[in-house]
């Protein structure tokens, strides 16, 4: 009777083992082919992005913006701002000159000509004109709550500049395809 009950002991010993090797190779098995899966899923969006860029096609807004974050080479200008008309800005590009410095000394800039320790520096006047994307931002300085940094809509931003009666101030300019994304007013010390 004693090894009639070692014998069962032993023979339920083995199923446990072979059930615990079964599991850990569905478990593994399982794990592999959920990651795959996971790595083919973004492996095709990034072909779709691809595929897109290539093709003109957008898969999606997101996937749009994006691939031409990616892609669109981005210019920042500093300016003056001649005229806005809610769509096409005409503007002046300026240069910002540490006063005294090495740019400086080769423009003949001298500390009384900056003693605020810059000068806007306009060799000559030389409009460009630029369309503006509707959602643009603008990025203005706050004039009337210590120069606190404020996002307004191009709306308001055409009655600041109206009210602002041509006033030089210079503005960054932020272009992608030869459109104006960003408007941001520099701050004058």
């Amino acid at each position: 009777m004693k090894k009639c009950f070692q014998n069962i002991l032993i023979k339920i010993e083995k199923k446990n083992w072979i059930a615990m090797l079964a599991c850990a190779v569905i478990l593994t098995t399982g794990s592999g082919i959920l990651s795959g899966c996971s790595a083919t899923k973004e492996n095709s969006q990034l072909q779709q992005k691809t595929d897109s860029n290539e093709t003109g096609l957008n898969a999606s807004d997101e996937e749009s913006k994006v691939s031409s974050q990616q892609f669109s080479k981005q210019i920042e200008k500093l300016v003056y701002i001649e005229k806005f008309d809610g769509k096409e800005l005409v503007f002046d590009e300026v240069e910002w000159v540490e006063v005294p410095g090495k740019r400086a000394k080769e423009l003949g800039i001298t500390e009384d000509d900056a003693p605020s320790g810059f000068k806007v520096y306009n060799e000559k006047v030389m409009t460009e004109e630029l369309p503006v994307t509707r959602n643009c931002i603008c990025d203005l300085l706050n004039w009337t709550s210590n120069y606190d940094r404020m996002q307004v809509t191009l709306k308001k931003f055409m009655k600041i500049l109206a009210d602002r009666k041509g006033t030089k101030i210079p503005y960054y300019l932020t272009i992608e395809d030869n459109k104006i994304i960003c408007i941001t007013e520099h701050y004058v010390p």
